[in-house]
């Protein structure tokens, strides 16, 4: 009888759970990934998997540069005018 546990051919290598292989690319178009909201212009780096469908869909393309740390952003200040 051919089981999972006697053809190797059925079952692929053993992937650890705490090993998550990670993909650096950079975002074309706005978009969601793994829950997380990304503008276009940033340098992410997603699981694998999440890596290739951004890929597939046009909304990302790879990157080997090192990603760049974010930046804190002042809050815009505005100045009302006093009313006459």
């Amino acid at each position: 009888m051919l089981t999972t546990k006697s053809a190797g051919g059925l079952v692929g290598p053993p992937v650890s759970q705490n090993e998550v292989n990670t993909v650096r690319v950079k975002i074309t178009s706005g978009t969601v990934a793994d829950g997380k909201r990304y503008k276009a212009g940033e340098i992410v780096e997603v699981q694998e998997h999440t890596g290739r469908q951004l890929l597939s869909f046009r909304k990302a393309v790879p990157c080997e540069d090192e990603p760049k740390k974010p930046t804190a952003r002042k809050p815009k200040t505005t100045t009302r005018k006093k009313a006459k």
